[in-house]
């Protein structure tokens, strides 16, 4: 009789347990699942309500508006700005960083166009200036029409940018003329960045001139930034846990503890991936003394960034009260939602 009891404790303490295992995934998986639709619904308001306008802030340095986009919406952005977004994606993927942004900075130039602009000045004199009524005076015709010279601005061989043209009316009290066209130029900057934040940028500069764009070669292209040093966060976060140790409260025993908890701290260069935690605050069961508990883990660290796929795993050790006062000591790991 006894024997028959023992083994339907023992049944009933695997069903409880499974049940109970079963009740965590469930809750943690709906915990995610409503973290995930959170996270799509605050991006999408972020990106609709989100933007910072562009401002002179003197000095002639401007802020440039700023605002989110989709993924879509920013390729769609970058191959209409003419940048070879595969060339740029092969490349990032080779430092192991992918594209987050792009910049593009756009100046015009009124242009100009003047006509009698008085001589500024007189080059060397003719050692042997013509007499009056010479023919020699207008060998070439120059009297006849106003001559014109276009400039252009050379970058190298097999590319020079229309500038204007200048004209000279010999005839005139006041010969010069001057037209300048309008120009625009653009400069796209595509902003890369890496799992350590370092950013990487690809920059394209063109001109355009009476409709027609040339593509002007950068002789010198930069970006410098200031290290991340890491600091101190309050930075709330969900982790899902899994704790082994010791009920040390007599008799002493083993234990292993499932949890669900929030960390209020961290520390490291980024809030995305900490490298310590602190202050992780949860509930748990435990699953040989079948009972609820509160747990706490002081500090953590996180050892996911050597681990494929997992750049959030944390390790520390853990102390927790049941229900019944029984204290606990565990060492587990901790998975950041």
């Amino acid at each position: 009789m006894s024997d028959t009891n023992s083994g339907s404790s023992g049944i009933d303490w695997k069903v409880k347990t499974a049940i109970i295992g079963a009740v965590l995934l469930i809750l943690s998986g709906m915990a995610f699942i409503i973290k995930v639709q959170y996270d799509t619904i605050k991006k999408l308001q972020t990106i609709q309500q989100s933007v910072v306008e562009q401002k002179d802030i003197g000095d002639g340095i401007i802020r440039a508006q700023s605002s989110y986009l989709t993924k879509e919406d920013l390729d769609k952005l970058i191959k209409a700005q003419g940048l070879n977004l595969d060339a740029i994606r092969k490349d990032l993927s080779s430092l192991s960083a992918d594209v987050k942004a792009i910049n593009i900075t756009n100046v015009v130039t009124p242009g100009y166009d003047g006509r009698f602009i008085p001589v500024s000045g007189t080059g060397d004199p003719n050692p042997t200036p013509p007499k009056p009524n010479d023919p020699v005076l207008d060998k070439y015709g120059y009297f006849a029409k106003t001559q014109e010279l276009k400039l252009d601005e050379p970058f190298n061989k097999d590319l020079s940018v229309p500038f204007g043209i200048t004209g000279f009316s010999a005839w005139q009290d006041k010969p010069w003329s001057l037209k300048v066209y309008p120009r625009s130029y653009d400069v796209t900057t595509v902003i890369g960045q890496d799992q350590e934040g370092r950013h990487y940028a690809y920059s394209k500069f063109q001109i355009e001139v009476e409709g027609k764009k040339y593509v002007v070669p950068i002789t010198t292209a930069k970006i410098e930034e200031e290290y991340p040093s890491p600091k101190f966060f309050f930075n709330p976060r969900l982790y899902l846990g899994l704790d082994g140790g010791a009920i040390l409260t007599p008799p002493v025993r083993a234990e292993i503890t499932p949890s669900v908890g929030v960390s209020l701290f961290s520390y490291g260069k980024t809030k995305i991936t900490p490298d310590w935690s602190f202050l992780t605050i949860g509930v748990g069961y435990a699953t040989q003394t079948q009972n609820g508990v509160l747990i706490l883990s002081p500090v953590n660290y996180n050892v996911g960034k050597v681990i494929p796929l997992m750049s959030n795993f944390q390790i520390g050790p853990s102390i927790s009260v049941d229900v019944k006062g029984n204290i606990g000591l565990y060492f587990g790991g901790r998975v950041a939602f």
